[in-house]
């Protein structure tokens, strides 16, 4: 039994970190390989949006196979991604039913750093506590796979941080 959160916290990331250097799936398809592929794909005959998803979709990859690493295929399909461009205060959204990520097209070109590295996963985050915990809002087990990711297990995030 843990007697501090942050001993806690430290030893479960701790021992992520070492089940994730063990999977092949992200071994191969580490985050330099995901920026390279989508600096290839990205010409200058792309729209804006077609570079927003390209971004999108090479970070979905990566973070679903880390999820997969950490819970196995039984997680399910990858959610797909949307933009949205009537989004104005709602970045993005998990719709399970569906199996779509939507994401605000308007906030997505002013911050791209923080919807690719920590709105998406956030989503998927969702997903995962959903198909596994049916848990769908930012309770426990929706934070623990924020922990498993290594972000911050915030239900808000300041954008203009990144």
């Amino acid at each position: 039994m843990c007697h501090t959160n942050d001993w806690c916290l430290a030893a479960r990331i701790q021992h992520d970190e070492k089940r994730l250097a063990n999977c092949d799936s992200v071994r191969y398809h580490t985050r330099m390989d995901v920026n390279a592929r989508m600096d290839a794909k990205m010409t200058t005959n792309m729209s804006i949006d077609e570079m927003l998803m390209t971004i999108a979709e090479g970070q979905s990859n990566y973070t679903w196979q880390k999820l997969i690493c950490f819970y196995g295929k039984r997680i399910g399909e990858m959610p797909a991604i949307k933009l949205n461009r009537r989004f104005s205060r709602t970045i993005g959204r998990a719709h399970f039913e569906e199996g779509i990520i939507t994401l605000s097209t308007k906030v997505f070109q002013a911050y791209p750093r923080a919807v690719s590295e920590i709105i998406i996963p956030h989503e998927q985050a969702h997903f995962v506590a959903w198909r596994l915990f049916k848990d769908y809002g930012h309770q426990r087990p929706w934070k623990d796979v924020m922990i498993k990711l290594g972000l911050p297990p915030t239900a808000t995030i300041d954008v203009e941080k990144y």
